[in-house]
């Protein structure tokens, strides 16, 4: 999963000279921690967050409009659409940054943020296992069984195998998945001992 997959667009921008107040309402009305701030052109050249806001709000005591410019943060991080969500995560995290643009070819296409990467990380399992799920029914047909589980990319996969071959083959049926970095073929239900 990448950047492009998880980012929120359209995306919601100010420019350099709009007011603080203006760019507040936004914060606000959409629930985001920060917001690009693109020129005419929709290249990033800073960013504004709540904080900056309320920075410059307290130190304002002239009584004129602050404009976004004065508060912004430039440069700005960016990262671009084909950066994978562990990528996004990391540098997220380790810039301490709640959000960035994402950029291509010099242009503001979306913006992830920390929640972004956690719904991602939430149902990333899940969409795991049923990829494995439709590809082993596609293969195999309707008519076999086979429980799946994804951890991390640890797939397990239960059912009653036919041989070793079998086997191997939902081994590279799995592994197809984009994810997946290991496969588990486990037998449905609790072993039969024949004496």
């Amino acid at each position: 999963m990448r950047a492009r997959d998880i980012m929120t667009r359209p995306v919601v921008c100010v420019r350099p000279d709009s007011t603080l107040t203006h760019a507040a309402v936004l914060l606000h009305d959409n629930g985001f921690a920060a917001l690009p701030v693109v020129d005419a052109d929709q290249r990033v050249v800073g960013i504004i967050g709540e904080t900056d806001v309320i920075a410059r709000r307290l130190r304002s005591g002239d009584g004129r409009a602050a404009v976004v410019a004065e508060a912004m943060t430039a440069p700005v991080f960016v990262l671009h659409p084909d950066e994978t969500v562990a990528e996004v995560a990391r540098q997220l995290l380790g810039r301490g940054l709640r959000s960035a643009p994402i950029v291509a070819a010099g242009v503001v296409v979306g913006v992830v943020s920390r929640r972004d990467v956690m719904r991602a990380l939430a149902h990333e399992d899940n969409t795991v296992a049923a990829q494995v799920r439709y590809r082993l029914t596609d293969y195999f047909g309707q008519g076999r069984r086979f429980d799946v589980e994804a951890d991390d990319g640890v797939v397990i996969v239960r059912g009653d195998f036919l041989d070793q071959a079998e086997q191997g083959m939902v081994r590279a049926l799995a592994h197809i998945v984009p994810g997946v970095r290991e496969v588990e073929p486990r037998p449905l239900g609790p072993a039969i001992v024949r004496g």
